[in-house]
C-alpha cells in the first residue's frame, strides 16, 4: 500500500513538472502562416490593447514586430483602450518599440491611462479619437486595506525618466510626459502642482501630444492614407487568454486557497487521493497561468516543487515536524510570493514594498482555506459524497473483533513460548495465543529459544529466556 502511494505521489510530481512548462514555449502559429499578404499590396499590422496591461501583452507586440519585419510591413498600429496595468510591462514594451524601423502609430481609442500612456508615448505618432483621454501615470502599490497609494520617490523618479525618454525619442513634449507621472510638476496654463496631468483629446491636440483627431478606426486609416492597405489584426492566442485568466490576482488567490485546502485535507485523510489531485491541479494551473502570461519563470516553480518534496518527506517518510518540514513550507511560501510579486521596475532585486501585495493575497488565501477547512470538517462527514469515499464500517470489540494489540493483552504473565526471531532486545515470539511482538530486559536472545512472559507494560509483552 505504501509502495503504491509513493508511486502515485511520484506520478503526481511528474505531472506538476510537465504541465506548467509543457505549453510555455508553444506557439500556435504566426499570422503569416494563416494568410500571406500580397507582395504588391501595402499592408499594416494592428495590435488591440484592451483591458489591463500585463506582461503577456509584450508577447503579442513582439509577435507583431516579427511579423512586420518578415513581411516588410511599413506600419504598426497600437489601438489603445486601457486604464493601465503593470508599469514593468509597459517599460518592457516601450523598450521593444524603441528603434523599430516601422512607423508605429498609437491610436488612443477612448483612453490611454497610466501604463497605456507610456505605450502611446513610445510610438512615433499619436492619434486620438474624439473624447479620448491620456495621462495619470504615477506608480502605485497596494495597501493592507486593499487601497492603492503612491510608491516612494525612487520609483516615481524612475518612471518619470522612462516617460521623458520615450517622449524625447519620438518627438513628443517631454515636460508634459513627466507631468503625467509626478504631481509635483506644474506647467503654467496646463496643470497645477499637486495634480497629475490627464489630457483630453482637444488638449492633447493643442499641446502637440496628438497630431490629429479622428472619429474611428476607419478615420485613422484615412488620415494615414492606408485605406487600400491590407490590415492584419494580431490578438492574443486562446492559450494566452486562458493563461491570463488563471494569472488574474483574484483567480490566483482562489487557486491558492483551494490548493492549500487540498493539502490540509490530504494530511487529514491520507490515501484518499482526491485532495492530492486537487492540490496538484490547483497549483499546476496557478504556475502554468503565470508562466504562459510571462509573470513568472521556472525558478519559482522549482522552489515550489522542492518545498513540496521536503514537506512530503517530513509528513510521510520521517513523521514528526522539524527542519525538513519547516524548510519545505518556507520554500513553498517563497515561491508563491515571488510568482505573485510585480517585478521591480527600477531595481534588479525585490524590496519589501514589492512583496507586500503578494503577502496580503497569500494571507487572505490562507485565511479562506482555514475557514473553508473548518466548515468542511464540520459538515463534510455528514454528506453522502464523503461517505462513499471513506469506509464508514467499523469492527467493534463488542462484536468479537480484536486488534493485534488487544490480543496481546490476552497472553497471561508466566505464559511460555518460543522466540521466532532474534530478540535484541525486541523481536517476535510465538505463544499459544499466537505470534506477538515482544521485548527483553536488554538481554540478547537468539531465535528458537524458549521464553517466558514476566510482565506486561501497557501493550508490550516483556519476556526472558526460560531456564531449563
Amino acid at each position: 500500500m505504501m509502495k503504491k502511494g509513493l508511486q502515485s505521489c511520484l506520478a503526481a510530481i511528474c505531472v506538476m513538472v510537465v504541465l506548467p512548462f509543457a505549453t510555455a514555449n508553444v506557439s500556435p502559429g504566426d499570422a503569416s502562416e494563416e494568410m500571406q499578404p500580397s507582395q504588391e499590396q501595402e499592408f499594416i499590422y494592428t495590435v488591440p490593447i484592451n483591458g489591463a496591461v500585463e506582461l503577456a501583452l509584450r508577447n503579442v507586440i513582439g509577435r507583431a514586430l516579427r511579423e512586420a519585419n518578415r513581411n516588410n510591413a511599413k506600419t504598426i498600429i497600437l489601438e489603445i483602450d486601457t486604464l493601465g496595468g503593470r508599469l514593468d510591462a509597459a517599460v518592457e514594451i516601450s523598450k521593444m518599440l524603441s528603434g523599430v524601423p516601422q512607423e508605429t502609430v498609437a491610436f488612443v481609442n477612448t483612453r490611454a491611462i497610466s501604463a497605456g500612456a507610456l505605450i502611446a508615448l513610445s510610438c512615433k505618432r499619436i492619434v486620438m479619437s474624439e473624447g479620448a483621454t491620456m495621462g495619470a501615470a504615477t506608480p502605485v502599490q497596494l495597501s493592507p486595506t486593499g487601497d492603492t497609494q503612491p510608491t516612494d520617490e525612487k520609483a516615481i523618479s524612475y518612471v518619470r525618466a522612462e516617460f521623458r525618454s520615450a517622449a524625447e525619442r519620438n518627438g513628443h513634449p517631454p515636460n508634459l510626459a513627466e507631468a503625467m507621472v509626478d504631481k509635483d510638476i506644474s506647467i503654467e496654463g496646463v496643470t497645477d502642482e499637486g495634480k497629475l496631468l490627464t489630457l483630453d483629446a482637444r488638449q492633447a491636440l493643442e499641446l502637440r501630444v496628438a497630431e490629429s483627431l479622428v472619429e474611428n478606426k476607419q478615420g485613422l486609416l484615412s488620415y494615414l492614407n492606408k485605406e487600400s492597405a491590407q490590415e492584419f489584426v494580431l490578438e492574443e492566442y486562446w492559450m494566452e487568454q486562458i493563461a491570463r485568466f488563471f494569472a488574474n490576482p483574484m483567480i490566483s488567490g482562489f487557486l491558492m486557497m483551494l490548493g492549500l485546502l487540498s493539502i490540509w485535507l490530504a494530511i487529514k485523510t491520507p490515501g484518499l487521493g482526491v485532495p492530492e489531485m486537487g492540490a496538484i491541479v490547483c497549483f499546476a494551473l496557478f504556475f502554468w497561468g503565470h508562466t504562459i502570461a510571462g509573470l513568472a519563470g521556472w525558478e519559482s516553480f522549482l522552489l515550489f516543487l522542492v518545498g513540496a518534496v521536503l514537506l512530503f518527506i517530513e509528513l510521510f517518510v520521517t513523521p514528526g515536524f522539524g527542519i525538513v518540514g519547516l524548510s519545505g513550507i518556507t520554500l513553498i511560501v517563497t515561491s508563491l510570493v515571488l510568482t505573485l510579486a510585480e517585478h521591480p521596475i527600477n531595481s534588479a532585486f525585490f524590496r519589501f514594498p514589492d512583496l507586500l501585495p503578494p503577502f496580503y493575497l497569500l494571507a487572505w488565501s490562507m485565511f479562506g482555506a482555514i475557514v473553508l477547512g473548518l466548515a468542511l470538517a464540520r459538515f463534510l462527514p455528514k454528506t453522502s459524497f464523503y461517505q462513499r469515499l471513506v469506509l464508514a464500517h467499523s469492527e467493534k470489540r463488542s462484536e468479537g473483533y480484536h486488534s493485534s494489540e488487544d490480543k496481546a493483552l490476552l497472553v497471561p504473565i508466566g505464559a511460555t513460548g518460543v522466540s521466532t526471531s532474534v530478540l535484541r532486545p525486541s523481536g517476535m515470539a510465538r505463544f499459544e495465543q499466537g505470534r506477538f511482538d515482544v521485548v527483553t530486559q536488554g538481554d540478547y536472545i537468539p531465535s528458537g529459544v524458549p521464553v517466558e512472559v514476566i510482565r506486561i507494560e501497557g501493550r508490550r509483552l516483556v519476556v526472558r529466556r526460560l531456564q531449563t
